[in-house]
């Protein structure tokens, strides 16, 4: 390699200033000329311990096991209907006297589990990386979508773990490990990216030394995250237009959440205070309480209503509806039980990550602002042990 090609590299890489104000965990990386290629937070990565996650797994089993998830009948009446629900309770003592006989808690001591745990952590060197810290990416058009951080190491070690395990619920419990920390990291990062544009929405380009330009293609990146590899039109229009792109996709949010404010007319008193394209607070007309909802994210497949970020008068509402989802989802990972696959049809993973990706941005307007309780909300109700924001 030539001298002057490998100095060019070696300032491309480090190159990475503190931004001007705003999060400490930003770095702007810049190549020898002074242009913005990527934005990096540094915070990505940091703390993720896969044996940790194994064990915040392992205590939810035993909530599943002995406890009564269903004993808040607010919370399970939000996410069940009452019909069903009642199905549910019905048959769940016998499904956890099911779960309490196959000793799962054991698992957790067997050699195997150590050894596929510690499989996956020396697969995934890639959290510690750049390419994961990286939450806009100013000069390839498609970064995001072309990605596939964690697909050969997830396929590699369910490889070994078959070949040590016999099927049955050891296997089921493994794979679930598996599935949900890399579920976890992305969620994280995805997360974090929204925090940004919270951040590039409210603040000055000039926070982060951006010329005009830059800052433009910063949110048509985080913009070009959202998109999935068959969205092909969004992705031809971002081809054509990469700077332009958030402008367009923008306008397509702002279409959907007056479609979803018209349909919903009836159901909040008073005006919409708009926070962000996404969210706004309303005062809900059946209860009274004052809400932060998502109108761009419908509350679930069978339902108009917008999706809950914040409820005022029931300020932990939010994390409990998810943990019990969460908990009735491991359920139906370890033994299958048909009622509540049918059940969880309505409320699926995507859904839930769609609506926790979006309150990144409202989490990046807090922080602006320096609301420290509403930090501390949004990040417990994350329930995401991989997003390392600070405790308030």
């Amino acid at each position: 390699m030539k001298l002057t090609a490998f100095c060019g590299l070696l300032f491309l890489i480090c190159f990475n200033a503190f931004s001007a104000v705003g999060p400490e965990r930003y770095r702007i990386v810049k190549d020898q000329s002074g242009k913005v290629i990527k934005i990096l937070d540094i915070s990505l990565g940091k703390g993720n311990d896969l044996l940790s996650f194994a064990t915040q797994v392992r205590e939810n089993i035993k909530a599943l096991t002995h406890g009564d998830p269903l004993q808040d009948k607010e919370v399970a009446g939000d996410l069940f209907k009452s019909d069903d629900l009642a199905k549910l309770e019905s048959k769940f003592k016998k499904y956890q006297d099911k779960l309490a006989a196959q000793n799962i808690d054991a698992f957790f001591d067997d050699s195997r589990m150590d050894k596929i745990l510690n499989h996956f952590e020396d697969q995934l060197g890639l959290i510690r990386t750049e390419k994961y810290q990286t939450v806009a990416h100013l000069q390839e058009k498609l970064f995001f979508t072309k990605e596939e951080l964690f697909t050969r190491a997830l396929r590699a070690t369910k490889t070994l773990a078959k070949s040590l395990i016999d099927g049955g619920i050891f296997l089921n419990l493994v794979t679930y490990i598996l599935d949900q920390y890399v579920a976890n990291l992305m969620e994280a990062k995805a997360y974090h990216q929204h925090i940004l544009l919270g951040w590039l929405t409210f603040e000055r380009r000039d926070v982060f030394g951006l010329t005009v330009d830059e800052f433009r293609r910063a949110r048509s990146s985080i913009m070009e995250a959202r998109l999935n590899a068959w969205d092909l039109l969004s992705i031809l229009s971002l081809k054509d237009d990469f700077p332009g792109f958030y402008e367009s996709a923008i306008k397509k949010v702002r279409k959907k959440v007056r479609k979803r404010m018209r349909k919903n007319a009836d159901r909040y008193t008073g005006r919409v205070d708009f926070l962000n394209d996404f969210q706004g607070r309303w005062t809900d007309k059946e209860t009274g309480n004052k809400q932060i909802v998502n109108l761009y994210r419908k509350k679930s497949y069978f339902s108009s209503r917008p999706s809950l970020s914040y409820d005022q008068e029931r300020p932990d509402f939010l994390r409990k509806k998810r943990r019990l989802y969460k908990i009735i989802n491991l359920a139906q990972n370890l033994i299958p039980l048909p009622i509540i696959g049918s059940l969880m049809k309505n409320y699926n993973d995507k859904r839930f990550e769609k609506q926790i990706m979006e309150e990144g941005i409202l989490y990046g307007q807090f922080e602006i602002d320096s609301d420290v309780t509403m930090l501390e909300v949004l990040r417990k109700q994350t329930l995401n042990p991989l997003i390392r924001l600070p405790e308030y």
